[in-house]
C-alpha cells in the first residue's frame, strides 16, 4: 500500500495554489500528481485540514457479518465460484469486490484456485478443487 505524502509537501502545494498557481502547475512544481493537488485543495476547503485519512482494512471487516453465511455456502456447494459468492452477497445487500471476498476466504483458511477460467473455492487450503 502506498504511503501518504508528507504534510510539509501537502501544505507547500496548497500554498502555491493559494498564491494563484493552478493545481496542475502546483503539482508539477512539487513533483506530485495533479489529482493529488486537486484532492488536497478540496479536502482543505471541506475540512480545514489536509491530514491523510486512515488507510486500508475496510474490506475484510465489511464481510465479518457475513462470515457464517459465506462459510455455509462453501460447505454446501463444493467448488462454488467467487462470482457466485459475490452474487449471493449482492442479493443480501453487500457489495464486495472479488479481491475482498478472496482475502476473506484465505484468512478463513479456504483455498481459491482456477479451473477452466473460473475462480473456484476449495473447502480448505490444499484441498483439490471440485
Amino acid at each position: 500500500m502506498p504511503e501518504a505524502h508528507d504534510m510539509v509537501l501537502r501544505w507547500r502545494v496548497l500554498a502555491d495554489i493559494a498564491r494563484g498557481f493552478p493545481a496542475r502547475q502546483a503539482a508539477i512544481r512539487a513533483g506530485v500528481s495533479a489529482s493529488s493537488a486537486a484532492r488536497w485543495a478540496r479536502l482543505k476547503a471541506r475540512t480545514g485540514s489536509v491530514e491523510p485519512g486512515r488507510g486500508g482494512g475496510r474490506g475484510r471487516r465489511m464481510l465479518r457479518g457475513q462470515r457464517e453465511w459465506l462459510l455455509a455456502q462453501v460447505a454446501a456447494r463444493p467448488g462454488i465460484t467467487l462470482a457466485e459468492l459475490r452474487a449471493g452477497l449482492r442479493a443480501r445487500g453487500v457489495e464486495a469486490s472479488r479481491d475482498t471476498v478472496w482475502r476473506f476466504l484465505r484468512e478463513e483458511g479456504l483455498g481459491v484456485g482456477e479451473r477452466g477460467g473460473r475462480l473456484l473455492v476449495a473447502s480448505r487450503i490444499g484441498d483439490p478443487l471440485q
